[in-house]
């Protein structure tokens, strides 16, 4: 109750925070380890200038796209390679060996990197200017809607750290986020996103995502919406727009530490890694997507 009590004072009364300039996501000046995932570099901790943190940029992609993505096991074999997932903890609640890990690839949930999550609560900030028209109130409730998805899903788990909405400030878009380092600021906006067409929405994560398991967490992230190239708006009511709390609840997955799924035996889980117009059955999360938390937050994640 005084978590939600916070959260609606704080969005009432707008706040407003310092920014970066770094403006429209330009993912063709990042390095492509995956066909949807960019790295952007090695930075200082911005709260322990004695650490380094690594930032990674996880695409949703337009369905659209479906037609052109690599086999579901081959973006999975990708990607374990680049994090070196631990094979017991990221593809099963059972061990598994690795001549069966082709076998096992994909699964219908998965954390970016084993450990790596959030040790600190910190909220968020949002930034409600768009060109869709949408007013700041209904993309406070879709946002926060988004939230409460996740935060209802792991009520059981202890370990989760959550931090709700900070400010609200209506009179920037996403293009005033800093993009291309950490800044201290968890934030949420809508600007143009180049480089990789058919991207719909990107969210930023920047951590610790190797070495000991104990010492591997989150430490930021950036959520941008691309309000240039795609409708926004509520796509129950529409089917010809992106709907926003739909989009939002599965970029919060990124945020919590979890991965894109592309198996299409999959599709009905949250975290399916493309998005259409019209689709809001993301608005909520399968039992799948809950597990996959567990794997960083609740009973099955790794303590060393």
């Amino acid at each position: 109750m005084l978590v939600v009590l916070f959260a609606f004072l704080c969005f009432a009364a707008a706040g407003s925070v310092p920014h970066g300039m770094s403006g429209i996501l330009k993912l063709q000046d990042y390095t492509k380890i995956s066909h949807d995932t960019y790295y952007l570099s090695r930075k200082r901790h911005p709260q322990n200038p004695d650490q380094f943190v690594h930032g990674y940029a996880f695409l949703n992609l337009h369905t659209n796209a479906r037609k052109n993505l690599p086999s579901a096991k081959m973006i999975h074999r990708e990607k374990h390679d680049h994090f070196q997932r631990s094979i017991l903890s990221h593809e099963s609640a059972h061990p598994i060996d690795s001549k069966r890990l082709g076998q096992s690839l994909p699964s219908c949930t998965g954390p970016i990197s084993d450990g790596t999550s959030w040790k600190v609560s910190r909220g968020y900030n949002i930034h409600t200017q768009n060109r869709n028209a949408l007013t700041s109130a209904f993309i406070i409730d879709a946002i926060q809607k988004a939230s409460d998805a996740w935060r209802c899903g792991t009520s059981d788990f202890e370990k989760l750290i959550d931090g709700g909405l900070l400010s609200v400030i209506d009179g920037s878009s996403g293009e005033v986020i800093d993009l291309e380092q950490p800044d201290g600021l968890n934030e949420i906006g809508f600007a143009s996103i180049q480089g990789h067409p058919g991207t719909v929405a990107v969210t930023i994560v920047w951590g610790i995502f190797d070495g000991p398991i104990p010492q591997r967490e989150i430490i930021e992230f950036d959520m941008i919406f691309d309000g240039d190239h795609y409708g926004w708006g509520d796509g129950g009511a529409n089917p010809n727009v992106m709907d926003l709390q739909a989009i939002s609840t599965h970029e919060m997955g990124h945020r919590y530490g979890l991965d894109d799924i592309y198996d299409s035996s999959c599709s009905d889980v949250t975290m399916y890694g493309t998005s259409g117009e019209g689709e809001t059955q993301k608005r909520s999360l399968h039992s799948r997507d809950v597990e996959g938390l567990s794997y960083l937050y609740g009973p099955l994640a790794p303590t060393k």
